[in-house]
């Protein structure tokens, strides 16, 4: 720390001023543009996540309407005693990825049938439903992974009735699990994520470079006080006055 001759012989601790941080260093209209910024860079990013979260809550219901309607129609439906799956099971290829697996109440798989070539990933990884478990979901859709890839998938469980189509397999109930990927709505998140950066990128560069300069003509370059500053205050002398240069007066018109 170094020391400053002051009156009489005496030395005190020189005062160090803090430095003037890299913020206090740009102009106003650099501070103005970079606020500005970062204010339009919040609201495209939540802005994004709020449309990518209401895209993927209605999509999501729309699989679920379709699930439903399409476990109603399997659960009245017996499965064919033979390996070929009966008509009705076949139409369930218009839905794209979507399995039918009969149980028995303790849950052991009667029969699956797949209405896509290969699914997703494999198909969907069940859990253990019995009789209690199926009852347990009160017929509402829930979501599982893939047995062998990330892949997600939507499956509502269903008990069914006592009478069944053909009545002659009435004897035949159990629960029925209908399962519909989610591939097709990831990729639409997907692309309408990839969409949103995409634009956002453009808009925060085009409205950064006309920031630039709206606010460059608009304001003078500000950098603050341009009075120097001193590492230590000025020492005085024997009869009390200071070393401050004499300031020169300033006369107005």
């Amino acid at each position: 720390m170094g020391y400053v001759s002051a009156s009489h012989g005496l030395k005190r601790p020189a005062v160090r001023l803090p430095r003037r941080r890299w913020l206090q260093r740009l102009s106003l209209r650099t501070r103005l543009l970079c606020l500005s910024t970062a204010l339009v860079v919040v609201g495209l990013l939540g802005t994004g996540v709020i449309v990518t979260t209401a895209l993927r809550g209605y999509l999501q219901d729309h699989v679920d309407d379709r699930l439903v309607l399409t476990s109603q129609v399997a659960a009245r439906v017996a499965p064919p005693a033979g390996i070929d799956p009966s008509p009705s099971v076949q139409a369930l290829s218009v839905l794209g990825d979507t399995t039918v697996t009969y149980l028995n109440d303790d849950g052991a798989i009667r029969r699956t049938f797949d209405a896509s070539t290969v699914p997703p990933g494999g198909g969907p990884e069940l859990p253990a439903l019995d009789h209690t478990a199926v009852l347990a979901h009160e017929d509402r859709p829930f979501t599982v992974s893939a047995k062998d890839a990330e892949y997600s998938w939507r499956v509502i469980a269903l008990t069914q009735p006592v009478q069944v189509f053909p009545p002659e397999r009435a004897e035949t109930r159990g629960s029925v699990v209908v399962a519909t990927s989610l591939d097709e709505v990831d990729r639409t998140i997907a692309e309408t994520r990839n969409l949103s950066l995409t634009l956002g990128a453009t808009l925060l560069a085009a409205l950064t470079a006309a920031g630039w300069f709206a606010v460059r003509s608009g304001l003078p370059p500000c950098l603050g006080s341009r009075r120097p500053r001193l590492s230590s205050p000025p020492a005085t002398t024997p009869t009390g006055s200071s070393n401050w240069p004499p300031r020169t007066p300033r006369w107005d018109a």
